[in-house]
């Protein structure tokens, strides 16, 4: 019997060891190059990202968006449903949080001069503001450079915060917004809005 054991232990212990080392490492696979294959995949689906951002821009759309600038919000809200709320910034006023989509829509109701946090159902929509989350990306100022070029102007902007990459595209703007604490100038804001 303790033969047997023995001989079972001697015959496990020779075919892990011959398992082991005959296995082969993967030349086409090695960590780096698995690595080399998956970066160049991120960055393109960033780049193409961008790249359709800017194309529906020039039809004064944002992607991902069923409704172009100069709609209405009677539009906004028969396509993406009642706002959870109405508010102003600055004296722009804008809806947030409709229940079928996570956008903030602006509009030509100044609630500066006039009543505050209404609009009507014939205001006119002049911008879309999303985050990044919106198209399932994470950006950076470099990404939005590389994808698109130089932007029209660039600059920090004091008063509300954040860097700001503009690019003029038809008859619209494409802004870019960075985070005000990331060093590496992440972005926090993609907007379409039409030129004044």
């Amino acid at each position: 019997m303790r033969r047997v054991k023995n001989f079972i232990l001697v015959m496990l212990i020779t075919g892990i060891w011959t398992g082991c080392s005959s296995q082969k490492p993967l030349e086409s696979q090695s960590p780096v190059s698995v690595k080399e294959e998956i970066s160049p995949k991120i960055v393109d689906t960033k780049q193409n990202v961008l790249m359709g951002i800017k194309e529906e821009v020039k039809n004064g759309r944002m992607k991902g968006i069923e409704i172009p600038l100069n709609s209405t919000f009677q539009t906004v809200v028969k396509v993406y449903g009642e706002p959870k709320g109405i508010s102003n910034n600055e004296c722009w006023t804008y809806s947030y949080d409709h229940s079928k989509i996570n956008a903030m829509f602006y509009y030509d109701h100044d609630s500066c001069s006039n009543e505050r946090n209404l609009l009507k159902p014939e205001s006119i929509l002049n911008q879309i503001s999303v985050t990044p989350d919106f198209f399932h990306i994470s950006i950076t100022e470099e990404d939005v450079k590389n994808a698109l070029g130089k932007p029209n102007k660039e600059y920090l902007n004091e008063a509300y915060g954040g860097y700001y990459l503009i690019y003029e595209i038809s008859n619209s703007k494409l802004i870019f917004i960075t985070e005000e604490e990331s060093s590496a100038k992440k972005i926090g804001k993609i907007n379409v809005e039409m030129k004044t």
